[in-house]
């Protein structure tokens, strides 16, 4: 979590890929960051994180800031600079991406070709946490929702044949 406000707020990424019109979409990005920064609904300053220019937003009246950085055609938002620095390690094969997740799999596989947007969320970090804080009360708390082992959900939708395709599965062990 990441401290905003005097409260925590998840850390979030957010990486889209900017596709065969980078460059517009890029341009895009810079109009829209600079009309709030000339409405001085932000401001913006340039950082380098992980070897990359970052432009990073803040709020006279928040303390939270938040990164965007564009790379190797992708743009990448992030609540802070930890998470955008762990992303940038992804891409340079230093960790293990979700994507090689068997939930990201899936995900790729239910929409295919023609996806729109999909997204998986890996709960297994966070199940194995409950586990660690709660040894004993875990797997009764989970067998009472009838779940024996949850790894997370995906997402998506596609055009297939002009119609449009939503998918939303959960993965991981439930009975029935």
């Amino acid at each position: 979590p990441v401290a905003f406000d005097d409260g925590m707020l998840p850390s979030f990424g957010l990486v889209l890929e900017l596709g065969d019109d980078s460059e517009a979409r890029d341009a895009a990005i810079d109009r829209f960051v600079g009309a709030m920064d000339e409405r001085e609904v932000i401001t913006t300053r340039t950082r380098t994180i992980g070897g990359v220019e970052v432009k990073v937003l803040s709020h006279e009246h928040r303390s939270g800031e938040v990164c965007i950085a564009k790379v190797d055609g992708y743009a990448i938002a992030t609540l802070g600079a930890g998470y955008l620095t762990d992303i940038l390690g992804t891409m340079r094969g230093e960790t293990e991406s979700i994507l090689s997740t068997p939930i990201a799999e899936r995900a790729r596989q239910d929409v295919g070709d023609g996806a729109l947007a999909w997204g998986a969320v890996n709960l297994r970090p966070i199940a194995d946490l409950v586990r660690w804080y709660a040894p004993y009360e875990a797997d009764a708390i989970l067998a009472a929702l009838g779940v024996r082992a949850l790894d997370g959900f995906s997402f998506g939708t596609a055009m297939r044949g002009g119609q449009s395709v939503d998918v939303f599965r959960v993965a991981g062990e439930i009975d029935e």
